[in-house]
């Protein structure tokens, strides 16, 4: 059985109490109250049929506790969740990371990074593919932070997995402008723009 879950919803829970200044006691009362009944009943982690789980690298157990201490003590910390749900992701338990990571941005849906770490988490858990639910994720850190470079980059995903090179392009020459000569993604949103311009030069010659 994985705790994954039940820590995410304790984690929220405690920090929603906090914030409503109930005592102490009482946060941990119910986180551990609220801990023992989903794991009497709670079973997050049962695949339909048996998955061959991935290896994770080096170091995930310790980054992936170290994350869970860093949000134990602060349930706002963005970066702990985005450490936490890589880790999760790591050891191919995307879902649970997707369903942490909708708490999070429920409980902070003002982060543009968790909504960008709820895009990627889906595209994890879809097999690299950006399903309508994470360009909907991107879409909303988009509008939080326009200038960001991940939302317009991973949209321009989205066109080619969808087969639509010319509105990829148009994406990622924007983002290619707005991008500064140094930036170290901008090697590989070059190569992007490459594979589309190629896709799209093949798509030609087959209508031809």
């Amino acid at each position: 059985m994985s705790f994954a879950l039940p820590l995410l919803a304790i984690l929220l829970v405690a920090a929603a109490l906090r914030a409503a200044r109930m005592p102490v006691v009482a946060v941990v009362i119910v986180a551990v109250l609220g801990g023992g009944a989903y794991a009497i009943t709670g079973v997050p982690g049962l695949p339909s049929q048996p998955v061959a789980a991935p290896t994770p690298p080096p170091g995930n157990a310790a980054r992936q506790a170290e994350a869970q201490t860093a949000l134990l003590s602060d349930p706002g910390n963005v970066a702990a969740w985005a450490q936490f749900s890589d880790s999760l992701i790591a050891e191919g338990r995307s879902l649970e990371a997707v369903e942490g990571l909708r708490l999070a941005v429920h409980a902070m849906p003002q982060s543009a990074d968790l909504w960008i770490q709820l895009g990627s988490a889906l595209m994890s858990h879809g097999d690299g593919v950006i399903t309508p639910a994470a360009r909907l994720a991107f879409g909303r850190a988009s509008a939080l932070q326009p200038e960001h470079p991940a939302p317009p980059y991973f949209l321009g995903l989205a066109y080619l997995q969808a087969g639509e090179p010319d509105q990829a392009l148009a994406v990622w020459r924007d983002l290619e402008q707005r991008t500064a000569p140094g930036a170290p993604w901008r090697a590989d949103l070059q190569e992007r723009i490459g594979a589309a311009e190629r896709m799209g030069a093949a798509m030609a010659t087959t209508t031809e």
